[in-house]
């Protein structure tokens, strides 16, 4: 896993020397409030090290490109790789609850003394393939990459970040396995014996990450922007693929905050149908329909692309169409926005 911090010109003065590197970790450790959000790890101190120390260390290997243990045999910092690990491996360490706090604060500190984005805020949610080699993982599946067509050990990481017009900046995420038809997650059953078992508390957040393994990811997803808007990390947009477009999705994201949140999601040409003119009819019936209007379609130079814009009803919800088709595209894809209900 690699930083990649070298090719961000803005960091090249923090970054020139260890000495550098050092002083912006731990005044990044001071704007932060780092302490206050390892809290609760209060009473998990190893020789007297604690937490606070152990993740800005933690930190500084990272901007260092070192491992874990090459950073604690560098002499560049006082901390056991094995105490760095145990901390990491804790059941009450709540990464979940850190990176919210983080993110919340990252935002706070941008609005006050940086430059913030001046588009509008919209959240992101995707999936994508964390690759393994180890079959004794804990929880580890065969997964399917898109990319590929094919299958490899590894886990699905559901992500949510939000994007203000200048940055991506993550905010939640879980890990998941798929269980394939067999309910084998794709592993033999020596395999699955020799998995890695650990047991943890009820009520700890290890706890609640295990059993995210086999929950449906529109459901983390929808808790997970829940959450965020409960930490006061607001947004205008939710963007998605047509993976997660479904009819409970939509519905569920536009009873967040009262229709707060808008959605933007590609959506399948399937047989769903739309309310147009106070009819309900499906995509290509749309396409012929609205499509032979005057000045109906429009042409994008910049996107090479042809597009036919559409106002529809689904399922109760107003929405907008966009039917686009690429140069050379023999199919139109379908993106959905959700406006926003009247307020009551």
């Amino acid at each position: 896993m690699s930083t990649k911090i070298g090719n961000l010109s803005e960091l090249t003065p923090h970054i020139s020397s260890p000495e550098k590197i050092s002083e912006g970790v731990l005044g990044f450790a001071c704007q932060f409030n780092v302490g206050r959000l390892m809290k609760p790890l209060s009473s998990f101190k190893t020789r007297g090290i604690s937490p606070k120390s152990i993740l800005t260390a933690l930190i500084l290997s990272r901007f260092q490109g070192l491992s874990i243990y090459a950073f604690s045999k560098s002499g560049l910092c006082q901390v056991d790789n094995n105490t760095i690990y145990r901390m990491m491996n804790h059941s009450l360490m709540d990464w979940r609850g850190l990176l919210l706090e983080m993110a919340a604060r990252s935002l706070e500190i941008v609005s006050t003394h940086g430059q913030a984005g001046d588009g509008v805020r919209c959240f992101v949610i995707d999936d994508t393939e964390i690759s393994k080699t180890g079959s004794t993982i804990e929880g580890i599946s065969k997964v399917s990459s898109h990319v590929t067509q094919s299958y490899h050990l590894g886990f699905k990481m559901l992500v949510l970040a939000l994007w203000d017009g200048k940055g991506l900046l993550a905010v939640d995420f879980s890990l998941h396995r798929e269980s394939r038809k067999e309910k084998n997650y794709g592993l033999a059953g020596k395999q699955r014996k020799k998995q890695f078992h650990k047991e943890r508390p009820l009520d700890s957040p290890a706890w609640d990450r295990l059993q995210e393994l086999d929950r449906e990811k529109t459901t983390v997803a929808l808790e997970m922007l829940r959450r965020a808007c409960r930490h006061s990390i607001l947004s205008a947009y939710v963007l998605m693929d047509s993976w997660f477009v479904s009819d409970v999705m939509l519905q569920e994201i536009r009873r967040i905050r009262k229709g707060m949140l808008h959605v933007v999601g590609l959506c399948k040409m399937d047989s769903r149908k739309f309310m147009v003119d106070g009819q309900e009819l499906k995509s290509e019936a749309i396409i012929k329909k609205v499509g032979n209007r005057k000045g109906a379609r429009h042409k994008s130079r910049i996107y090479k692309s042809e597009y036919i814009t559409v106002d529809a009803l689904y399922k109760g919800m107003p929405a907008r169409l966009f039917y686009i088709r690429y140069r050379g595209a023999r199919d139109c894809k379908l993106l959905i926005h959700h406006c926003p209900l009247p307020r009551q």
